[in-house]
């Protein structure tokens, strides 16, 4: 007698596309599951241990936070991209960012314009102080530019990334004349000893007499 052969079956099991309510992140679940309400909301354990314990604050409470106001301008404290304006995440999910001064334009004033650019009065690319800004085309942008002579890109200690002003400079060489050590002058100025041989040398701060 043949013995008897077993018939495996499979089954295709149907799946649903999920999005995790924490990081924004796309994945599948077995359709069973999800309907059973047993998943579906988070990709992740650790995004489920970080909506446990996490309690999100505000946006526009994070946003000012960062900043720091004058008597004028009210200074972004927060990453500041190389152009030399600030950058500010309104979430945890990766992208969701946005220039820091078209955001405080939008708290105060509402949607910007399409079309249009978020611009300054005041010529601080890192301020957002709403009374600064104001929504222009790309050609008032341009003209502004050229007519407060921003063409040119800022130098010294008008750069948002100086370290020193010109006074320091001067200061240093001279320090540096009198015999003192590279590493004294950098601590005298909390700047570091590269930083401090190119001011005092010429490499940088050259037109500084």
């Amino acid at each position: 007698m043949a013995a008897s052969k077993r018939i495996r079956r499979t089954y295709e099991t149907k799946v649903t596309q999920c999005k995790c309510e924490h990081c924004g992140k796309k994945f599948e679940l077995p359709t069973s599951v999800v309907a059973r309400g047993k998943g579906g909301k988070f990709c992740s354990r650790s995004c489920v241990n970080f909506a446990r314990d996490y309690k999100p604050i505000p946006p526009e409470i994070r946003f000012w936070a960062k900043v720091e106001k004058t008597p004028t301008c009210w200074l972004w404290r927060g990453y500041v991209r190389p152009d030399g304006y600030g950058d500010f995440g309104q979430s945890t999910i990766p992208g969701d960012n946005e220039y820091a001064h078209r955001y405080s334009y939008r708290l105060a004033h509402g949607a910007i314009p399409d079309g249009l650019l978020v611009l300054h009065h005041c010529d601080v690319r890192n301020c957002v102080n709403p009374k600064h800004l104001y929504a222009g085309t790309a050609k008032q942008n341009t003209g502004d530019m050229f007519a407060r002579n921003r063409a040119k890109p800022p130098r010294g200690e008008s750069h948002f990334c100086a370290k020193l002003k010109a006074a320091d400079v001067r200061r240093a060489r001279e320090m540096r004349r009198n015999g003192m050590y590279w590493r004294e002058i950098a601590e005298a100025f909390s700047v570091n000893e590269a930083t401090t041989r190119r001011a005092v040398t010429g490499k940088s701060w050259s037109w500084v007499t």
